[in-house]
């Protein structure tokens, strides 16, 4: 679909959408750097894909899960 072509409330629909996405990777970004504790930067976190975050945020969870059973600080 154009956006030249949309309604005007499609396109108001449309551009809050991608608002909500947004902020969700952003939410996202933030807390990965805070559960790595400065291992990887805000801003760098961002240019990495979906994909890449995805894997990184599987991985934090992982150390998250092990630190629980060992019982081990991860905080």
């Amino acid at each position: 679909m154009k956006i030249m072509t949309m309604h005007s409330d499609d396109i108001t629909k449309f551009t809050e959408s991608l608002t909500k996405e947004a902020n969700e990777i952003r939410k996202d970004a933030l807390e990965l750097t805070w559960s790595m504790r400065g291992g990887i930067q805000y801003e760098s976190l961002l240019k990495l894909s979906f994909k890449e975050r995805k894997m990184i945020n599987e991985i934090s969870k992982s150390n998250l899960e092990i630190a629980k059973k060992s019982g081990m600080p991860y905080f």
